[in-house]
């Protein structure tokens, strides 16, 4: 079987960030680029789902050559190939999720299984790859968590995460479009002769004419732009309420039944029974409760 993981670089979030200004394009220079979460996860638990067998285990990312570093880690993770796809014609702005996802379906053609994470850290559209499933006409699959290959019927198996720990199971033809989330598999640390084999492993780069493409085949006049990024509004300062300490609990049932420390028009009636007895009665035909 020849397995394709389509990956995605992306800059690490979690980092030293924070927007505070309104701004056309954000300063990411203490941000530093690794591999998306969703795409390590995909990796991981295509890795570990494998049936015995001869497979190749393919990475495959779109983007210009720093995204090398992103395929590079899926070699030390166990990828036993990667490529990058890339061309001249995509450097005069960055390509949408409908290019990149015709990019990475005509480089996928001749796979029989094809897995993406589900949404990547920073853009999280999720839709990549149901759109490779609609360019090639494959079966498709989201929130994969696990998966059995039938390679006598070339089907497969697979269940989907779903809501309060349920799960669907799917049965589908191969080939097929798998998408992975963040969460399904957690990769392990790579060995450090793994690292450094895989920083001298050759990355195949191919360009639109490898792939049979050209810059107007692939074009997307659909996808909105990005205008600008905001900063949260400020958020209002919240009383912390009226002291309570000090309060009896006919008072604590005062405040509780006026809804808070504001007015109330209601009342706690307190002492010997004939008493409250009265009271409620009073308040009652007050309210024309009784007549």
């Amino acid at each position: 079987m020849r397995i394709a993981i389509c990956v995605k670089q992306e800059l690490d979030a979690k980092g030293p960030f924070q927007l505070t200004n309104e701004t056309e394009k954000l300063n990411t220079s203490g941000l530093v680029a690794i591999l998306d979460p969703a795409s390590q996860a995909a990796l991981s638990l295509t890795k570990a789902l494998l049936p015995e067998g001869d497979h190749t285990i393919t990475a495959i990312t779109v983007g210009n050559p720093s995204a090398e570093r992103a395929l590079r880690t899926c070699l030390a993770l166990g990828a036993a190939e990667a490529v990058r796809i890339w061309d001249s014609a995509l450097e005069r702005e960055e390509p949408s999720a409908l290019v990149v996802a015709r990019l990475l379906a005509a480089a996928t053609k001749e796979y029989d299984l094809i897995v993406c994470g589900s949404k990547s850290l920073c853009g999280t559209l999720g839709f990549v790859g149901p759109a490779i499933a609609e360019c090639q006409d494959y079966p498709q699959i989201s929130s994969a968590s696990w998966w059995e290959i039938d390679q006598e019927s070339k089907t497969m198996t697979a269940h989907r995460s779903k809501e309060h720990g349920d799960r669907e199971v799917v049965r589908c033809a191969l080939p097929a479009v798998l998408t992975v989330d963040a969460e399904a598999a957690e990769a392990p640390y790579p060995s450090f002769p793994a690292m450094l084999e895989a920083e001298y492993a050759e990355i195949q780069v191919r360009d639109l004419a490898d792939l049979g493409l050209n810059s107007r085949g692939i074009q997307d006049k659909s996808s909105g732009r990005l205008e600008r990024y905001l900063p949260p509004r400020p958020r209002t300062k919240k009383s912390s309420g009226p002291d309570t300490s000090s309060m009896s609990a006919s008072e604590m049932m005062k405040m509780l039944s006026g809804g808070g420390g504001g007015k109330s028009t209601n009342a706690v009636a307190e002492g010997p029974t004939e008493k409250v007895v009265k009271k409620m009665l009073e308040f009652m035909k007050k309210n024309e409760l009784i007549s």
